[in-house]
């Protein structure tokens, strides 16, 4: 009898279920401005040769574009420790208790995102628009926490921490298990 693996279910990360699924060969990210093959980023990535510099860190990501976030997601889970995912309506003056709550120590933004934050960050990279040639060495070294921006009723973003698992589980069980606030 052979194994299933569930790519839903925990230490599962991003990149490693769209290959065990097979979404690799026909699964498209498609954005307002353009469409990328996920079978792209076997050749290729849009972090510029950069992966490496972000391994381990706590990476703010802010895009104007889904399809720009979609791909940070995908190519940064299970290499960074921590993402946080910033909202394209987040009020600039909001900006510098996201990353003091969240302590991101690295910024992953797409062109249309302000080249500099009010918030000096260590480490700025810009998404190409499209992957480029050489695709990184993909491995998993991290348990990347998601972390993701409610609004409060104060209109302060809260911070509430996820995992792959806990934001999937409504896909693999039917119902969400709750974040944790930060």
């Amino acid at each position: 009898m052979q194994a299933t693996l569930n790519p839903l279910s925990e230490p599962a990360w991003l990149w490693g279920a769209i290959r065990a699924t097979g979404a690799l060969a026909s699964g498209v990210i498609d954005g307002r401005e353009a469409a990328t093959a996920l079978a792209d980023l076997e050749h290729g990535s849009a972090l510029g040769g950069r992966l490496e510099e972000l391994r381990g860190r706590t990476v703010l990501i802010v895009t104007h574009s889904q399809r720009s976030a979609a791909l940070a997601l995908i190519e940064l889970d299970g290499v960074a420790r921590r993402l946080v995912l910033s909202t394209p309506d987040l009020a600039p003056r909001h900006l510098p208790l996201v990353v003091t709550t969240a302590r991101a120590d690295a910024c992953v933004r797409d062109a249309a995102s302000p080249a500099t934050l009010a918030v000096p960050m260590a480490l700025t990279v810009t998404l190409s628009a499209r992957p480029e040639s050489p695709a990184p060495v993909r491995r998993r070294t991290e348990t990347t926490e998601w972390i993701l921006l409610t609004s409060g009723t104060t209109g302060v973003p809260k911070l509430v921490q996820h995992t792959l698992g806990s934001l999937t589980s409504a896909l693999a069980h039917g119902r969400p298990l709750p974040g944790r606030a930060l």
